[in-house]
């Protein structure tokens, strides 16, 4: 993963002819750099998730459980990943509808296994928002 540090780091160091005391000093300022790009960049893409994606994202995930027909979700259902796993396991709907939500599985484990992490918390945000508004809009009515 710091290959390209590595390779800069020895451009540098050949070129200001600083020996190993160059490189390491040339690899941990643009070490340095990269945490801090990435900071700014985490922090906004944090702040743009908050005033636009997150709501964007839960109408995409309620219209998506709208348009497919998921069975209500069950009550305390404790995440996405739980709600997809039980839609994927139920032998009772259509084989179409659980192969759809072993994909919705699927990608959360993705993300995971990508080392997302924040955009596995947005997503897994905004699916839990989207599935508890689906569960009222779905909820039976009490006569």
């Amino acid at each position: 993963m710091c290959v390209p540090e590595i390779i800069v780091a020895a451009v540098i160091s050949w070129f200001m002819d600083g020996g190993i005391l160059g490189f390491g000093l040339a690899f941990v300022a643009l070490f340095a750099l990269g945490i801090v790009c990435w900071i700014i960049r985490s922090i906004v893409m944090w702040v743009a998730w908050s005033l636009v994606g997150r709501r964007f994202a839960e109408q995409h995930f309620l219209d998506y459980l709208v348009e497919n027909g998921y069975p209500q979700p069950r009550p305390y259902e404790t995440s996405p990943q739980e709600y997809f796993v039980y839609v994927m396991d139920n032998t009772d709907l259509e084989p179409e509808l659980r192969i759809k939500a072993a994909i919705e599985v699927g990608t959360f484990a993705a993300y995971s296994g990508a080392l997302e992490w924040q955009r596995l918390a947005k997503v897994n945000g905004a699916a839990e928002l989207a599935i508890a508004a689906y569960s009222r809009r779905v909820a039976p009515s009490a006569v």
